[in-house]
């Protein structure tokens, strides 16, 4: 009870601030003392719809069996741990360099640490079950395919963020894209960061939602049919790429191009693939086919 609980409050809190993120951005902004450029604003918008990814996570699980809430629990508070550990210890100088009053720090870091005991608690209530990984335990080749690239793409946005940036902002003739505003690259930098450390989150969480028993079949097939829809997006997000990065005078070079294109929509149709080919969870235990 209490486990699902702790997730409908993770999935309440990054809705609410994954929406205002996504549609509201100018607003959150300045909720948060800043003034930015628009690139900053559509690193914003991305950053907003990764949050509401942890949103449909934590929603999912809150139905689902008293395990599969508590290791949702122990990866929400994996993530919340990264959140509340980088704002305590680099919270303030980001604070500074943005021009911003410390204020939203202190709002990040009481609302994350109120949201990590939460999950602790959940996945205590629930046994502490001890999760296993799903890549050891027969899961779907598209799903290990999508730990691998999250995994990836986490932590060179973390560690490594200036290969990224070299490697998608460059334009054909080899010059570096233009900040916008002068605090452009402190807060796309920063977003990179976040955006990294949820992908690893979203690593964990796969890994151990995967990582159950026949008993979690509805929970594998529920995350799957997300996984598939985060893709979705993703491929939808390369149609308006061109006149977005036109806008912000971005580049957007063939390799750029091809690259979203395979990975996003690839990954889409992967996905999409292995799940109509799964049984439906209400047929899975009749299905002799289904493992």
């Amino acid at each position: 009870m209490f486990a699902s609980i702790a997730n409908k409050a993770v999935a309440v809190y990054f809705t609410f601030f994954g929406v205002m993120m996504m549609f509201a951005t100018r607003t959150m902004a300045s909720g948060y003392g800043c003034e930015v450029g628009d690139d900053v604003i559509m690193f914003m918008k991305w950053m907003g719809m990764n949050q509401l990814f942890i949103a449909w996570f934590a929603s999912l699980s809150s139905r689902q069996t008293p395990k599969t809430q508590g290791v949702t629990c122990l990866s929400n508070a994996i993530l919340l741990a990264f959140f509340l550990g980088d704002s305590l210890v680099n919270g303030e100088a980001f604070f500074a360099a943005g021009g911003m009053p410390t204020d939203g720090l202190y709002f990040n870091i009481i609302s994350f640490g109120i949201l990590f005991l939460l999950c602790v608690g959940g996945w205590v209530s629930s046994g502490t079950p001890v999760p296993s990984l799903g890549v050891a335990n027969g899961q779907p080749l598209c799903m290990t395919a999508n730990t691998v690239l999250c995994l990836v793409f986490g932590l060179l946005m973390i560690f490594k963020t200036s290969i990224l940036r070299d490697q998608f902002m460059t334009h054909e003739d080899g010059t570096k894209s233009k900040d916008l505003m002068p605090n452009s690259g402190i807060f796309m930098n920063e977003m990179f960061k976040w955006i990294g450390m949820m992908q690893v989150g979203a690593a964990a969480r796969f890994e151990f939602m995967f990582g159950q028993g026949k008993e979690a079949y509805g929970a594998k097939y529920e995350t799957l049919r997300c996984v598939a829809l985060q893709w979705a997006l993703h491929t939808g997000m390369g149609i308006v790429m061109e006149f977005a990065q036109s806008a912000l005078n971005y580049p957007y070079t063939v390799q750029t191009q091809w690259s979203n294109f395979i990975m996003w929509f690839g990954m889409f149709y992967w996905c999409m693939y292995t799940l109509v080919h799964m049984a439906y969870p209400a047929n899975a235990a009749v299905d002799k086919k289904t493992k």
